[in-house]
């Protein structure tokens, strides 16, 4: 017998996961844009990183998440904008 709540929850979790992992590949190409020396490599890591938020936004739209995997997102974000804001 099939467990729509357990089924219902991997969804959600998993949504989650993969929003936590594209906001980390975010941050990671924010701080190689950060530290690089090349305008070409500072506009293209940029741009990723903004592709990744965007990808991470997709998944999070309607999610049902824990106040802890709330917590963590949004501390992902605040760093994440934190590293864009130096690069404009």
């Amino acid at each position: 017998m099939v467990d729509f709540c357990e089924l219902k929850r991997a969804h959600e979790f998993n949504k989650y996961e993969f929003a936590a992992i594209e906001l980390d590949l975010a941050i990671t190409f924010a701080e190689t844009a950060a530290c690089s020396d090349s305008d070409d490599k500072i506009n293209r890591n940029i741009a990723n990183a903004r592709r990744a938020y965007r990808e991470a936004m997709k998944f999070l739209r309607g999610a049902r998440l824990t106040r802890q995997m709330t917590k963590t997102v949004v501390e992902r974000i605040d760093r994440l904008s934190r590293l864009l804001s130096y690069s404009d």
